[in-house]
């Protein structure tokens, strides 16, 4: 068997896991395309702000909108 013949056949058993990194990959690239675009349109909401807001709405001075997850 040539080393080529067996470098695929070593491959061909983690092909799950390079299609799992490539899908993880390609969602990343949506994630970061959609984290600047809300910091562009300036409507990014911390996360930590929205959870603290659900519990204590009394310290949301202004009435500022914020997404709660």
């Amino acid at each position: 068997m040539s080393f080529w013949n067996s470098l695929y056949l070593n491959l061909k058993e983690f092909r799950y896991l390079f299609l799992f990194g490539f899908i993880v990959f390609v969602f990343n690239i949506f994630l970061e395309y959609n984290h600047f675009l809300n910091l562009k349109e300036k409507k990014h909401y911390l996360v930590e702000n929205a959870l603290l807001l659900q519990y204590y709405p009394k310290h949301n001075k202004n009435n500022k909108k914020y997404w709660v997850l």
